[in-house]
């Protein structure tokens, strides 16, 4: 599931994605002027995308959010770095765009974010990570 919001949009102007984490995705995300992506988005006249992570809300591989597929082998994080990457390329199809494309997101959201620009860079021109959790540590004495 993904929302859209081109309110700002003007010709050129490049592609937000917001990267849906842990939980359900609402039109909130592309709807609060206060947040800080709408912000530039009206700023920079980007056009806005919210996609929800595989699993979480109304989006699932092989169910519905009443019968899931208990078949969790496509609940990962490579599988949605590459549903991100899937729906950039589709979207570009569709929009015949040509700009680029910067992706946000906040904890979980946020590594997905980041992972996502390192891994797709012919993709994605940019990504902005709030609080990612990019290093695991197993032990945080004498930091």
């Amino acid at each position: 599931k993904y929302y859209v919001n081109s309110a700002y949009a003007k010709p050129g102007g490049p592609m937000f994605l917001i990267i849906g984490g842990e939980s359900p995705l609402s039109s909130a995300w592309v709807e609060g002027v206060e947040l800080n992506h709408m912000m530039l988005a009206k700023k920079f006249h980007a056009t806005v995308f919210a996609l929800e992570h595989r699993y979480y809300g109304d989006s699932f591989v092989g169910g519905t959010a009443k019968e899931p597929n208990p078949d969790l082998r496509y609940l990962s994080s490579l599988q949605m770095l590459h549903d991100i990457a899937n729906f950039i390329r589709t979207k570009n199809a569709e929009l015949k765009n040509t700009a680029p494309w910067i992706t946000f997101g906040a904890s979980y959201g946020g590594s997905l974010s980041v992972w996502a620009r390192a891994l797709f860079p012919d993709l994605i021109a940019g990504a902005v990570g709030s609080s990612p959790l990019l290093e695991a540590k197993l032990d945080f004495y004498g930091i």
